[in-house]
């Protein structure tokens, strides 16, 4: 059996004591090392007098206060031999790689926005293809005899009209009637009307331009019938929009195209003579 004295104890108790701490400055000493050449050398330096500096900088010494310890990091890198914080690398190239990702992020959808656009244009225009071809299968005569019971509703003796009105002026409702101007009023005031005079299918207003002064046009709504007379017929230019405003006397406005002239429309204009409320 091994026995030992107090003063062994001692030993091995200082011994101990001895390697921990050597192993913990070890420890805390390992990363602030970088290998240069082989070599381990500390990152950071505490120095009375300077900065420490390979050779190869060059770099003049400087004035150091000696009353302080002053932290310096030498710089390990010669001019000939410039390199970069790898971490920093590194995080440039990860941002560079997510703006990347996120500009061609962008540009798939933008072109899958395009493409939906695309097609919502093609399956309009496919739309507006059909019922020109439907339009065209059917004469004017059929159109009017399918749309009797529309109320809404023109008539000119003189030049043998008697047809439906819709609301808007897009080229599918002239397609089929005469469209109402939106911005116009139905019964009070200036009540706007427009057709097609040539072209299509169903000319309604075709024959508009042959209306005189005192002619009679009769215009019908759920509201009641109003009768008016052609006071102005004539030819305005496409931008011409006055004939359409809101006035204080009731009038009835008729826009149809001008034919082989594209930049100006023919505009009947009739003031009402008789009104006939239900």
């Amino acid at each position: 059996m091994i026995t030992y004295t107090r003063r062994n104890v001692n030993l091995l108790a200082l011994s101990a004591t001895i390697f921990l701490f050597a192993l913990f400055h070890f420890i805390c000493y390992i990363p602030n090392l970088e290998i240069s050449n082989n070599q381990y050398v500390p990152k950071y330096v505490y120095s009375k007098t300077i900065p420490i500096y390979s050779k190869a900088d060059n770099k003049p010494e400087n004035k150091v206060n000696h009353s302080k310890k002053i932290l310096f990091q030498p710089n390990l890198q010669s001019k000939n031999n410039q390199g970069t914080n790898p971490i920093n690398s590194i995080q440039t190239v990860y941002m560079a790689l997510t703006t990347k990702e996120i500009q061609e992020q962008m540009q798939e959808e933008n072109q899958m926005n395009e493409e939906k656009s695309q097609i919502q244009e093609s399956k309009e225009e496919q739309n507006n293809e059909e019922d020109i071809i439907i339009a065209k299968q059917e004469t004017q005569r059929d159109v009017v005899k399918q749309n009797k019971q529309n109320k809404w509703r023109i008539q000119i003796p003189k030049i043998n009209l008697d047809v439906h009105i819709n609301e808007g002026t897009t080229s599918k409702v002239m397609l089929k009637s005469v469209g109402h101007f939106e911005e116009t009023s139905k019964w009070k005031g200036n009540v706007g009307l427009a057709a097609h005079n040539r072209g299509y299918q169903c000319n309604f207003f075709q024959k508009i331009k042959n209306l005189n002064t005192g002619d009679e046009i009769i215009y019908i709504t759920t509201n009641g019938k109003k009768v008016y007379r052609v006071q102005t017929n004539k030819v305005i230019p496409e931008t011409n929009w006055e004939y359409l405003q809101p006035t204080k006397d009731n009038r009835i406005t008729l826009i149809t195209c001008e034919e082989n002239r594209r930049e100006y429309r023919r505009c009947v204009q009739a003031i009402e003579v008789a009104n006939y409320q239900l």
